[in-house]
């Protein structure tokens, strides 16, 4: 059979287009996979064949549909030749219809020569002699079906030439007749349901030996009815009527049972009658719970050592009481002398007396100041005249001083300044540390010791050269000050005005206001100073009781003068009266003791219930006079519980009130049918109580004539219902059950032997199958031993078993390489072409008779150059001389090498096919 020619209107992605092919040739196309390689080649077999249907999946008829954006109808064709016919196969795919028309008769539709018995599609089938799947499996090679994941191995491989072998002839399949079998077997119809042929005969046996059971039961049921009726009539001979003996049993069992209750109800009466009165004693006693009975010592060491420092007390108090009232006295005499100055201490009163001579000082300096500025305010402009010399005015002593201040104070301020720079040093390598720090504390790393010494270190020099500083500093106003009085004596504004003059330095020319403006500046320090001072000593008056307005230096030199004599006083009555004030302490020792016995017996008592007093003394008392009650209280109450617990009447106390009334009814039930029987038999009661006990009935009465009698009743009903019951259920199930057994047991047996058969057949085509495997064995191994010579494989022997399983040879070492290791032991090129070459031999032995054409998509994906080129050598020296192949390739510049590497020969055999639109 030889392709012509494929007219594609509208499939996948091709639309209008068509491709032709040339036979005896190897067709080769090469284009990529988004442009139609493997679509052209599924057409193949797609219009010869149609899709398979493929339940809810989705199909592969739908992956080839044309896009609706084409407008192209779902319809592809091909022409072919086969046996001198030339015919055209037109498939419209949308709704599965073919038409076959025989081109050498002007298209005479011809599709009926190509349908079966019944009308089905038989295109491909009589075309190639093979079904769609043995065609795809032999002549057609898909994309990727060589490698490992098409044959995972010896049982993939060897099932797809069974497969073949069995279905080489469309009237004998018996590899889908095994199918089918086996499928009857795992899938087995009974009942509207299918399971396998075990389960269901499983099943079956279990329905038949339930039914079998269910028989045997009613069987014995109905045997049991027999006895029962025996056991019925046995019961109404031993029922009596209810004669006069009858009753006077009754009456006799009725005056024991009299006799118990009474007494029952007497021991509940007395019962409840104790238990109220124990009740309301221990409800006029008080409540007692929550006493703390386990502070009782507690209380009584408590009390006696109350009264030790009690006694000690007041013997302390009556000896010593003339001498404290003489100390208080004094002491009172002191308070009242120097009121609101107990609370001062020895250093306040020098601190005051320092701070009043300051503010003394600062406020003559400050007289003097004012009174200067005074004088000179009427002659301004007098004064020294520029460029004076001061020397004319002081003495060489005098003069000596102010230099020798000038040096110092220039010297003072060098050692500040440089002071001052090492503070900033510091100061700038604390900082660091700091920085550090902060870096570290970020990064996890705590900050070393060494660095944190070093900071220490650095801030007490810091410390020091302050305290430096502010010394220099007082130092150097102390000079100025000098050098200012010396400057007033010669009539210069200020120090800095003689200093100017001793070095020779200019002066500004208004030197009168700048002495006045100096004299200001002074007055301002003076002022600012005298207030700070002010401001020291207000707390120490308002402390005192005394208002701020009355602070001057009199004042506080007076407060200083008070606090001193308060104070030398308080220590005159100290060593006077020393003995006295320590008696004091104890007296006030031992009365904080008595507070605190007296604190922690007031919190029993309040744990006690006792009301709160004054006097610890008669609470004491409560106290003791509850713990009596208590103990009464206690007693009673292990009474009460005892009783509460108590059983032996068979109720507790808390239930005898219902039992009370209970037994009252019962007591009154039981005289009320003892009157009955009286009036029934007026001479029961004269009649003799009968000697043993009544049938029956045990020895405590516990079971009554009457009582028997009515179970001999209620037996007798029980068995009536249980015959009745018994005999309506045999004669409704017994015999559905014996035609139901039966069913069963038919199907059952109809099961069985369709498993026998089903099996037999199976069995029988498994063998028939085998002989047809072993006739092809032979003929595929005469065909791959032409084959494999002339492919130049690694391997010089292809066998083909009983079985149909495949074995190579390696020429180097004769190994032999079975099925089940081809995938395991070679590459990925050498597995392909030896699945490959099994097909093509396959293929040669079904279409000996008419050659097929080999269609090849992308096969030899996986090979190596050199393997490669023998395979298609092979191809175009021995497969083309006999079938056409068409290959499908999207590795364009592969193909061009291997044209290189071709004879002319070989070159001419191959045909470049290429799409091209439809004409027409």
């Amino acid at each position: 059979m030889w392709i012509e020619r494929i007219d594609f209107a509208g499939y996948g992605n091709i639309s209008g287009e068509k491709i032709e092919f040339k036979d005896n040739k190897l067709n080769l196309v090469v284009e990529s996979n988004e442009y139609g390689k493997s679509t052209i080649a599924s057409a193949v077999w797609a219009i010869l064949y149609d899709f398979p249907e493929s339940g809810e999946q989705p199909s592969e008829r739908e992956a080839r549909r044309p896009s609706a954006a084409s407008k192209m109808p779902y319809i592809a064709s091909i022409d072919i030749t086969t046996n001198g016919t030339r015919l055209k196969v037109i498939r419209d795919f949308s709704d599965g219809a073919v038409q076959v028309v025989d081109r050498d008769q002007k298209n005479k539709d011809v599709t009926k020569r190509f349908r079966g018995p019944n009308g089905e599609d038989q295109v491909g089938l009589k075309l190639t002699g093979m079904t769609r799947e043995m065609f795809r499996s032999t002549c057609f090679v898909g994309q990727r079906e060589l490698d490992e994941h098409a044959f995972s191995g010896d049982s993939d491989l060897t099932s797809l030439f069974q497969g073949i072998a069995d279905s080489s002839q469309p009237a004998s399949n018996a590899s889908h007749a095994i199918e089918i079998l086996e499928d009857a077997l795992h899938h087995f119809p009974h009942k509207g349901k299918r399971n396998r042929v075990e389960v269901v005969m499983r099943d079956l046996e279990g329905q038949y030996y339930e039914l079998s059971d269910k028989i045997k039961k009613l069987e014995s049921d109905k045997d049991q009815i027999g006895v029962n009726i025996s056991k019925i009539g046995k019961l109404e001979g031993d029922i009596v009527d209810d004669t006069e003996q009858a009753g006077a049993n009754e009456y006799f069992e009725l005056c024991l049972e009299a006799a118990d209750t009474d007494n029952r109800l007497i021991q509940a009466q007395t019962t409840l009658a104790k238990l109220s009165e124990l009740r309301q004693e221990m409800s006029s006693l008080g409540n007692m719970d929550g006493f703390p009975i386990d502070s009782v010592k507690r209380v009584e060491e408590l009390w006696t050592r109350r009264q030790s420092r009690q006694e000690d007390y007041d013997r302390y108090l009556e000896e010593m009481a003339p001498q404290l009232r003489e100390y208080e006295s004094h002491e009172k005499h002191a308070q009242d002398r120097f009121d609101g100055l107990s609370e001062f201490s020895a250093d306040e009163g020098k601190r005051i007396g320092v701070l009043a001579v300051t503010f003394y000082n600062l406020q003559a300096e400050l007289h003097d100041l004012r009174q200067r500025r005074g004088d000179r305010d009427p002659d301004v402009g007098s004064g020294a005249k520029p460029g004076a010399p001061a020397q004319q005015s002081l003495d060489e002593m005098e003069h000596e001083n102010a230099r020798s201040y000038v040096a110092l104070i220039d010297s003072f301020k060098e050692a500040i300044a440089d002071a001052e720079s090492k503070i900033d040093k510091n100061r700038m390598f604390i900082f660091d540390v700091e920085e550090q720090k902060k870096t570290k504390k970020v990064m996890f790393v705590l900050p070393g010791a060494s660095k944190k010494k070093e900071v220490e270190l650095a801030e007490a020099e810091i410390e020091k050269c302050r305290k430096q500083v502010d010394e220099l500093s007082t130092k150097i106003r102390g000079l100025e000050g000098r050098l200012d009085a010396l400057a007033q004596k010669i009539g210069l504004a200020s120090g800095k005005h003689l200093v100017a003059q001793l070095t020779g330095a200019p002066m500004p020319v208004n030197k009168e206001a700048e002495a006045r403006a100096s004299l200001d500046n002074l007055i301002i320090d003076r002022e600012t100073t005298l207030a700070q001072v002010k401001a020291d000593l207000e707390p120490f008056f308002v402390k005192a009781g005394r208002q701020a307005w009355e602070i001057n230096s009199d004042s506080a030199t007076e407060l200083a003068d008070q606090i001193g004599k308060y104070i030398e006083e308080q220590r005159h009555i100290s060593s006077t009266y020393s003995a006295v004030k320590q008696s004091k302490q104890q007296l006030e020792f031992l009365a904080s003791e008595i507070q605190n016995i007296d604190d922690q017996l007031r919190e029993i008592f309040v744990n006690a219930h006792l009301e709160d007093s004054d006097n610890i003394a008669d609470v004491h008392q409560q106290f003791f006079s509850k713990l009596a009650s208590f103990h009464r209280w206690q007693v009673m109450h292990t009474e009460l519980r005892k009783m509460e617990t108590d059983m032996s009447s068979g109720f507790t106390p808390d239930e005898l009130p219902p039992q009370v009334e209970r037994l009252e009814t019962m007591r009154m039930e039981i005289f009320a049918r003892m009157q009955e029987l009286v009036e029934q038999y007026p001479n029961i009661a004269e009649m003799a109580p009968p000697m043993t006990p009544p049938r029956r009935m045990n020895l405590s009465g516990g079971y009554s004539s009457k009582m028997y009698l009515d179970d001999l009743r209620r037996e007798r009903d029980e068995l009536t219902l249980a015959v009745r019951t018994a005999s309506m259920n045999h004669d409704q199930n017994y015999l559905a059950a014996v035609e139901e057994l039966e069913q069963v047991s038919r199907e059952l047996n109809n099961v069985r032997r369709a498993k026998t058969a089903i099996e037999l057949a199976r069995d029988t085509l498994q063998r028939l199958s085998a002989e047809t495997y072993e006739d092809w064995s032979v003929k595929l191994n005469e065909i791959a031993k032409e084959m494999i010579t002339n492919i130049g494989l690694d391997f010089d022997h292809l066998h083909f078993d009983s079985d149909l399983r495949i074995t190579a040879r390696k020429k180097s070492d004769g190994q032999e390489v079975n099925a089940s290791n081809i995938s395991t032991q070679l590459s990925t090129g050498t597995k392909e072409q030896l699945h490959w070459l099994a097909r093509m031999v396959v293929s040669r032995f079904l279409s000996k008779g008419n050659p097929l054409p080999i269609v090849l998509d992308e096969p030899f994906s996986e090979a190596d150059d050199e393997r490669f080129l023998r395979v298609m050598q092979f191809l175009l020296d021995v497969l083309v001389a006999n079938h056409q192949v068409v290959i499908f390739s999207c590795h364009q510049q592969r193909h061009h090498w291997l044209i290189s590497q071709l004879t002319p020969e070989q070159t001419a055999k191959i045909d470049f096919a290429r799409r091209t639109p439809l004409r027409g």
